[in-house]
């Protein structure tokens, strides 16, 4: 059980268990059975629709914006999925303007930014094992924080 299929971790398998009790998974069973028990598991977590049992994706900060001008690649914010199973990746279903890409789990600046503005995103986090949480949101391009040196030569 040290190499678990699609990056589950030894707490996603004791996640699982506590979903459904009559479900055991141990050493003995096999690779499909174990991805049809995610599966289901999964369904069930969507359909019953309570409180933390629902997977989302979250950002951090909460609240994103980046200065106008921020150069190519600056990081505007980190993805990661709460109450969800496995490795995610994730992909923008929304992007107007393309101004922005994800790299791994962060969300770059990938284009010259337009001046300050709210541009809505949209996101999918997806663990190819069924659970596609989406998150729509805004990314506030805010006024640029270049601050001017001056230097002051003496006579």
């Amino acid at each position: 059980m040290n190499d678990l299929p699609h990056g589950l971790t030894p707490e996603d398998i004791k996640e699982l268990e506590k979903l459904d009790s009559n479900i055991q998974v141990g050493p003995d069973i096999t690779y499909d059975e174990y991805i049809n028990i995610v599966k289901y598991l999964l369904r069930r977590r969507r359909r019953a629709g309570v409180a933390g049992l629902t997977s989302s994706i979250l950002t951090s900060p909460v609240v994103l914006s980046v200065p106008a001008g921020s150069p190519i690649g600056t990081v505007v914010g980190t993805l990661s999925v709460a109450n969800g199973f496995g490795t995610y990746t994730y992909s923008f279903i929304s992007n107007p303007g393309s101004y922005f890409t994800i790299v791994g789990n962060q969300i770059q600046v990938a284009a010259t930014l337009p001046t300050p503005q709210v541009i809505p995103v949209t996101i999918q986090a997806d663990n190819h094992l069924g659970d596609r949480p989406v998150l729509a949101t805004t990314i506030t391009v805010t006024t640029s924080t270049y601050v001017p040196t001056y230097y002051i030569y003496g006579f």
